[in-house]
């Protein structure tokens, strides 16, 4: 009766512990949501501004956000990516620079995925504006080096994933290796996530290519790819 008790007295504990990081991560996405929605076109062109030492420039067709050396740049919402296009290649119609749009807010992945595309056609570098409690983080999403840096990555995939039975990929240890951090925002390692299933896709044919919960040495239950694992671990 007595260790019917205390195991009663325990799981209340772990309750009262679960009940309160659950409230903490609520205060932390309403505060996220609260700052995020205190922030417009105007406070990150200021944020860029400053970071690169530049500022808007009129041109024949229009006052570009933020003007370089080398580059034009545009900063709008996702779901202005229209007018942002438009906008740049006026902008360039005269000139001869590189393109830039810097996004922010939020849309869906796979209408990311389409604009970015669209940009990419254009030869229109690609970034994204990340609000955190800390600051604000700048994701490149699609500049010059990433078929550089995709075709490096596939190169270190295929020199250091292999095929072993019953063993465990995760992406931390992939991000941890590859890059040197485990200090990753979560956009950089879904990034990451989606060339690693693309890789098991083409080269490891008969595995289960899509990232998710496994059963490990019939035991725990990860997150990862089964069957496969990194060499140099």
């Amino acid at each position: 009766m007595e260790d019917n008790e205390l195991i009663f007295d325990r799981l209340n504990k772990i309750d009262e512990k679960l009940n309160k990081i659950i409230q903490r991560q609520d205060d932390f996405e309403l505060r996220l949501e609260s700052l995020e929605a205190k922030r417009n076109e105007i406070y990150y062109q200021k944020f860029l501004e400053k970071r690169l030492g530049a500022t808007h420039k009129r041109t024949d067709y229009g006052i570009t956000d933020i003007s370089t050396k080398n580059e034009h740049i545009e900063i709008k919402h996702w779901r202005d990516y229209k007018t942002a296009l438009g906008q740049l290649l006026s902008y360039n119609f005269k000139d001869n620079k590189k393109l830039c749009v810097y996004f922010f807010g939020t849309t869906k992945d796979d209408k990311k995925t389409n604009i970015i595309d669209l940009f990419k056609s254009k030869n229109i570098k690609v970034y994204e504006f990340i609000d955190t409690l800390q600051g604000i983080v700048v994701n490149c999403l699609l500049n010059d080096n990433n078929e550089k840096d995709k075709l490096d990555f596939y190169k270190w995939l295929q020199q250091n994933i292999v095929y072993k039975e019953n063993q465990l990929l995760q992406l931390k240890d992939i991000c941890l290796l590859y890059l040197n951090t485990n200090d990753i925002h979560s956009s950089i390692s879904s990034k990451y996530r989606k060339e690693v299933e693309t890789f098991i896709k083409k080269y490891h044919v008969n595995l289960q290519w899509k990232y998710g919960k496994v059963r490990y040495n019939n035991v725990t239950t990860k997150y990862g790819w089964k069957h496969l694992y990194i060499k140099n671990e």
